[in-house]
């Protein structure tokens, strides 16, 4: 049944039986399923600004080892869940899907959310299996970082983050020239059989390219879609092309797929300095 889930869309079912046995149910109930996709990918619903209440108990814990089953209702949500993501076009089942799953079936109207899906996440359903997970997980984290970077004014963005350093315009244009130089290494490295990248001197990049100067909003707007592009160039790399090795400066040699990993880790490591 979960066979079209991605790792991420299984925790969340993972979590739900978890819930509904800690609560003392016969089965899993769609609150359940709210409360797993809240534990697993809670950005969803400060996305969609989502109320969220922790199921009450019913009775006893019950022991894990039980399998509980799905109830009625969470059959349905799932099964819409399964429509949803065959209206997008998409090969897998992920948080997102299941998270119209669960509205539907609770009778709320989801046709915003599958607009805001649609526009804002790249498909990724056909990347290389070993990229599907990462990049579905950053396309959702690029849509939440986005509205959390356009809450900062363009003043505060100007001020140095802490004594002699970067201010968050400072930091997200080094963002946005990471993205440049690994945009290079991911469209090359599928033409090359190995690949020797130069690295770059970010603090003479983002001085010379002056980013105080520029409005914040602009640079949230550029940031995003630039990765947004990003996220599409990776899904569409062949997985026999993952391996390609790639020298960055003078670093030791890595694989094109760990590149792409480095990479997306790099920008939640910054993201997470931004306060976003």
């Amino acid at each position: 049944m979960f066979d079209r889930y991605t790792e991420k869309a299984r925790r969340v079912i993972f979590f739900a039986r978890r819930e509904a046995g800690a609560c003392g149910s016969a089965s899993i109930e769609t609150r359940h399923l709210r409360a797993g996709l809240f534990h697993e990918a809670p950005e969803m619903f400060e996305r969609f600004a989502l109320p969220y209440q922790a199921p009450p108990k019913e009775g006893s814990p019950l022991p894990s080892s039980l399998d509980l089953p799905l109830s009625p209702a969470s059959q349905r949500a799932l099964a819409y869940a399964a429509e949803e993501s065959k209206q997008m076009g998409s090969a897998t089942i992920g948080p997102g899907h299941l998270l119209m799953g669960i509205l539907k079936e609770e009778g709320a109207e989801v046709y915003k959310i599958r607009c805001v899906l649609l526009a804002s996440w790249p498909d990724v359903s056909k990347a290389a299996p070993a990229l599907v997970e990462i990049l579905g997980d950053f396309s959702s984290r690029i849509a939440t970082a986005k509205r959390k970077l356009l809450s900062f004014t363009d003043e505060s963005a100007s001020q140095p983050l802490r004594e002699g350093g970067w201010s968050r315009k400072q930091l997200l244009g080094h963002l946005i020239d990471s993205a440049a130089n690994n945009h290079q290494r991911f469209v090359r490295a599928q033409m090359e059989d190995a690949l020797v990248s130069p690295g770059y001197a970010q603090e003479s990049w983002v001085e010379t390219q002056q980013y105080q100067r520029v409005s914040w909003n602009q640079l949230v707007e550029f940031w995003v879609s630039y990765n947004r592009h990003l996220v599409h160039v990776a899904s569409c790399i062949p997985a026999e092309k993952l391996g390609r090795l790639v020298w960055v400066g003078g670093d030791e040699p890595a694989p094109l797929e760990l590149v792409i990993t480095g990479y997306v880790a790099h920008c939640e490591h910054h993201l997470e300095q931004l306060g976003v």
